[in-house]
């Protein structure tokens, strides 16, 4: 008699009818969730471009206060930190959220006889070379 093999991951697989995981899954979101979840990319750069002005005796005054929702007390934290520390990290992730993603960075290596600083070349130049070097590869 010849058996039968059972590849693991089908073995595996949720079955149909399964009662076990019943309960456990996550909740269906209501309407009203859903609606907020697909505008809460634009919301949230509008709830940023809202407190990003404010001075830092203005944002001081909101926190000791205590009465917006939670994410908009997160969103001015996180600029009193910026401010406060000067850090260039916040300051981006505030760009990149408020602007969109920045452009992806690409790196190109370069061989030559005579050794090329790329430090010193405009983002054209260094465009060029990207093309350059990509043309060589095919």
């Amino acid at each position: 008699m010849e058996e039968k093999k059972v590849r693991a991951d089908i073995a595996t697989r949720f079955q149909k009818g399964n009662k076990l995981g019943k309960g456990y899954g996550r909740p269906k979101m209501s309407d009203a969730q859903k609606l907020m979840s697909i505008k809460s990319r634009t919301m949230f750069k509008e709830l940023l471009a809202q407190y990003m002005t404010l001075t830092l005796p203005e944002i001081k005054v909101i926190l000791a206060a205590k009465e917006l929702p939670a994410i908009d007390m997160a969103v001015v934290k996180h600029l009193e930190q910026m401010i406060e520390t000067g850090s260039m990290e916040r300051v981006d992730w505030m760009a990149d959220h408020i602007m969109g993603a920045k452009p992806k960075q690409s790196e190109v290596t370069i061989t030559a006889k005579r050794g090329i600083d790329t430090k010193k070349l405009s983002d054209a130049e260094l465009e060029q070379l990207k093309v350059i070097a990509e043309k060589s590869e095919e």
